[in-house]
C-alpha cells in the first residue's frame, strides 16, 4: 500500500478478486481491515471486491472497517447488481457506524454491462465513475485483442458516452504491455482525447506516464485560458459568439476550455 500510495497516483485499489488467490482471501481481508486508512486528501483508496455473495459480504466488511473511500465492483451486467452491492454497504456502514459512505465503481467488462453502461452508471447516488475491463469482454464477446484496439472501440465510446450522460468519470481499461511505457503514453494520449477521465494501471512504473498523458500541457493550458477570455469578453459585448486565433468559438468551446483547466488544476478524483 505506501508503495502503491508513493506512486502518485490519483486512486489506489486494493484488489481482492483476481490478483488474490482464493486461498488467499481470508488473509487479505485480515490485511485490509488493519489498515486503519488515515484521514487524507490524496489518493483514493478503493477495495475492488468479489461478485460472489459469500466473498462480498466479508470483502465489504472489510472496506468499510478500513474506511475505504469506496469499493470497485467486477462483473456487473446490470443495473440491480450496483443495489445489491448498495444494501449491503449500508448495512456494514450502520454496523460499524461509519460517516461517510462509500462511493462505488462499476466494472464494465461484459457485452451485456457496455450496452447498458447508462441505466448502470443512473443506478446509484454512490457511483463515482464506471471503470472499462476490455480483457473479459473480448473473452466473452469472441474478441481479437491488438495493439490498436480498433476491436474495442465502439466499447470505449459507449461508455464513455454513458459516464458524460450521467456526470461520473470513466476510467479505461490497464494497458498490459509494463515494459512498453511509449505504447501506454500514445494509448493514454487516445483515450483521453476520446473522453475518458482516468486510466488503470497494473504496474507502478505506468503511473507517471499515465499522468503525463492526462494532464494538460503548458500549450493547451494557455489555449483554454485564452478561449474563456475572449468567450467571456464575447459575453460582455453581448454575443454569444466570437473568433479566438482564426477560429469561431462559443460556449461549446467554452466548455471544453473549463473541463481543460479543470483537469489541470484539480485531481481527476
Amino acid at each position: 500500500m505506501a508503495k502503491a500510495i508513493a506512486t502518485g497516483a490519483d486512486g489506489v485499489i486494493v484488489d481482492l478478486e483476481d490478483a488474490t488467490a482464493p486461498t488467499e482471501r481470508v488473509r487479505a481481508r485480515d490485511v485490509v481491515r488493519t489498515l486503519a486508512i488515515p484521514a487524507r486528501e490524496w489518493p483514493a483508496i478503493f477495495v475492488r471486491v468479489n461478485a460472489t455473495k459469500e466473498d462480498l459480504v466479508a470483502d465489504i466488511d472489510a472496506a468499510v472497517r478500513a474506511r475505504a473511500d469506496g469499493v470497485m465492483i467486477p462483473k456487473v451486467d446490470r443495473p440491480e447488481d450496483i443495489g445489491r452491492v448498495v444494501r449491503l454497504l449500508i448495512d456494514a456502514e450502520a454496523r460499524d457506524r461509519c460517516d461517510t459512505p462509500l462511493a462505488v465503481i462499476p466494472l464494465i467488462e461484459g457485452p451485456r454491462a457496455v450496452l447498458r453502461a447508462l441505466d448502470i452508471a443512473d443506478a446509484d447516488p454512490r457511483i463515482a465513475g464506471l471503470a472499462f475491463g476490455a480483457g473479459d469482454l473480448a473473452a466473452q464477446a469472441g474478441l481479437i485483442r491488438s495493439r490498436e484496439g480498433t476491436e474495442i472501440a465502439l466499447a470505449r465510446g459507449m461508455i464513455v458516452l454513458a459516464a458524460a450522460a450521467a456526470g461520473v468519470g470513466a476510467f479505461d481499461t490497464p494497458f498490459l504491455e509494463i515494459e512498453d511505457l511509449r505504447g501506454l503514453r500514445g494509448e493514454s494520449e487516445d483515450v483521453q482525447r476520446l473522453g475518458f477521465s482516468g486510466k488503470l494501471a497494473i504496474h507502478p512504473s505506468q503511473v507517471g506516464t499515465i499522468n503525463t498523458a492526462f494532464t494538460p500541457s503548458a500549450g493547451q493550458i494557455a489555449d483554454a485560458q485564452g478561449v474563456l477570455e475572449a468567450f467571456e469578453r464575447a459575453l460582455a459585448d453581448g454575443t454569444g459568439v466570437t473568433r479566438y486565433k482564426g477560429r469561431m468559438i462559443d460556449h461549446p468551446d467554452a466548455a471544453q476550455a473549463r473541463r481543460i483547466l479543470a483537469r489541470a488544476y484539480h485531481p481527476t478524483r
